[in-house]
């Protein structure tokens, strides 16, 4: 089978998709958009305690948590998105802007390296 019949294929199965969901909400109304979460929650949560190791036997004696990583990440992320939602208002050359930006900057650079020197860094492989 060629790559245009298997593109052609898929496309067919998402438009197949979208308009059983479109008949599923003209049928059950647009609040259900907001119910079926619920359920597909729940089953998400359930196959993870099925199919998912725990962590407790994959972890080394001794390891802990790396709170200055987790500190610096979430400031960083935090601040980089506050800067481009601020910045929008407030215009891009602005110096509190920029500020923001060079601060987001900052913190990310700091996680990067607090993550390299660390014995049991947040994001595997980067220690």
């Amino acid at each position: 089978m060629g790559i245009k019949a298997h593109a052609n294929k898929k496309m067919i199965l998402v438009l197949a998709c979208a308009a059983q969901f479109m008949v599923v909400l003209d049928v059950a109304g647009w609040h259900w958009v907001f119910r079926i979460n619920v359920p597909i929650g729940v089953l998400l949560i359930a196959m993870a305690a099925v199919f998912l190791p725990a962590d407790a036997a994959t972890r080394r004696g001794g390891e802990r948590f790396d709170v200055a990583g987790a500190v610096t990440v979430t400031a960083g992320l935090l601040l980089l998105v506050y800067a481009l939602n601020y910045g929008a208002g407030h215009g891009w050359a602005s110096g509190s802007t920029l500020g923001l930006f060079a601060a987001s900057v900052v913190l990310l650079a700091a996680f990067v390296r607090i993550e390299a020197r660390s014995r049991s860094p947040l994001v595997p492989g980067s220690g």
